[in-house]
Parts: structure tokens; C-alpha cells; sequence
């Protein structure tokens, strides 16, 4: 939880897997990467990710990749068609 917000809830591993090819921690693992790799990017665009950056998410099924970013920018907002539960 951070600040009040509670996190969406882990889908089952399967699911998982379905979309992303692997489940919870190493999912996890792998969005730590990708979130480097986009904070590096933006960085050496000259947009370098700070509290007062935007961040969409848009697909963001159960929260893998903005899991990281709400953490250091406010608001994230996120969507998704697909229920993940």
C-alpha cells in the first residue's frame, strides 16, 4: 500500500503466465527491468521520470509495470478492458 492505495490483487499464476509468460515474483522481476529501461529512456530524452511526471498505463491487466512507477509518480493512471480476477 502506499499512500491509502492497496494495490490490485495477484490473478491466479496461470493467468499470469497467459499474458506475460510468467508469474508473480518473476513477473515482478521482469517489470523491475522495464521499469529501468523506460526510466533510462526517458532520461536520455531529456524527460527524465520525476514525481511530477504523467504516466498512462494503458493494458495494465493487474498492475505488474505501474506496481513500480506509483511508487515515485502521483497520480499513475491506468486502464484495462480485460477483468484480471
Amino acid at each position: 500500500m502506499i499512500e491509502g492505495t492497496t494495490f490490485p490483487g495477484f490473478p491466479n499464476k496461470s493467468l499470469q503466465a497467459t499474458y506475460v509468460g510468467s508469474s508473480n515474483h518473476k513477473a515482478l522481476e521482469e517489470a523491475t527491468l522495464f521499469h529501468a529501461y523506460i526510466k533510462e529512456q526517458a532520461a536520455s530524452a531529456g524527460k527524465p521520470v520525476t514525481p511530477n511526471s504523467n504516466f498512462l498505463d494503458f493494458g495494465c491487466g493487474w498492475g505488474r509495470f505501474l506496481r513500480f512507477f506509483w511508487k515515485g509518480i502521483a497520480p499513475v493512471i491506468c486502464a484495462d478492458v480485460t477483468p484480471t480476477r
